[in-house]
């Protein structure tokens, strides 16, 4: 079983630099481009990828980089090589930086699915800074480290979050930011899938937080994006182009057709033998 989200105390690693996409699209070029990983990051490091003046500058954007997306599976390295076939600024590639991002740090992960999730929820659209900073005082009670961070540096790390969830299409607006419907492309959903049994979800359990919301203790990763499917209409998401998993809410009531979910049965799209 492989653990994919930050199960550690809140950090501040995100204080700056945002979301990166365009740094991230850089590197992945550079992958696809055939070059070894310790090729990229020397073009990167010496100023040929990354744009940014300062080498210091130039290694803490490796750093976030590499901690997002470079030491994951290399399952995870080769979706992203594939989703930006069609450009750094495409809609799957962004979904699944935006999936990584939120799953490699703690503070992001709960601030969209307990946050931001309750406010879309009761109709809630505005999003202001405090609203991350109250969740960093509500969590200081049992992480002391959050109290020894400067005032600087909480503010820093709510307006980079917001920011960086803004160029990811979960918030739009300069100053006055607003939540919006991330986009959930299929190849994301069918990643997000693969994660998910990953960490040994099996069936119907990986499809539990569209129905029971935050029920379960072991919240799913679905809030990140399950704001933007349709409630009312009949739905289909399929993981391998419609072949091995189908979930049809309709009428407001989710039912779910779902073969056990197994990473040893994991064949590529739609090579699984459990496809209906």
């Amino acid at each position: 079983m492989t653990i994919f989200r930050d199960s550690g105390p809140y950090s501040a690693r995100n204080s700056s630099k945002g979301a990166l996409i365009a740094e991230a699209g850089r590197v992945i070029e550079g992958l696809r481009s055939g070059l070894s990983l310790d090729e990229v990051r020397a073009r990167a490091l010496d100023g040929d990828l990354f744009s940014q003046r300062a080498r210091a500058t130039r290694k803490r954007i490796w750093a976030l980089l590499h901690y997002r997306y470079l030491s994951r599976p290399d399952w995870v390295l080769s979706a992203l090589q594939s989703a930006y076939g069609g450009g750094a600024h495409n809609q799957e590639f962004v979904s699944l930086l935006y999936l990584h991002y939120g799953l490699r740090d703690r503070l992001t992960y709960d601030f969209v699915t307990e946050t931001l999730w309750d406010r879309w929820g009761n109709q809630q659209r505005s999003v202001v800074r405090e609203d991350v900073l109250s969740l960093l005082d509500q969590a200081s009670e049992t992480q002391p480290q959050i109290q020894r961070w400067t005032e600087s540096t909480h503010l820093r790390l709510a307006g980079s979050i917001l920011t960086a969830l803004r160029d990811f299409g979960v918030l739009e607006g300069r100053q006055k930011k607003t939540l919006i419907q991330p986009t959930l492309p299929l190849p994301t959903a069918e990643h997000l899938l693969r994660i998910l049994t990953a960490e040994g979800l099996r069936g119907s359990e990986v499809l539990r937080d569209f129905s029971g919301g935050f029920s379960s203790v072991r919240k799913t990763m679905w809030p990140t994006f399950s704001v933007s499917l349709p409630r009312s209409d009949g739905f289909i998401l399929s993981a391998s182009a419609a072949r091995w998993c189908w979930i049809l809410p309709t009428n407001g009531v989710l039912s779910n057709d779902c073969p056990r979910l197994a990473l040893e049965d994991w064949g590529g799209r739609g090579a699984s033998p459990h496809s209906l």
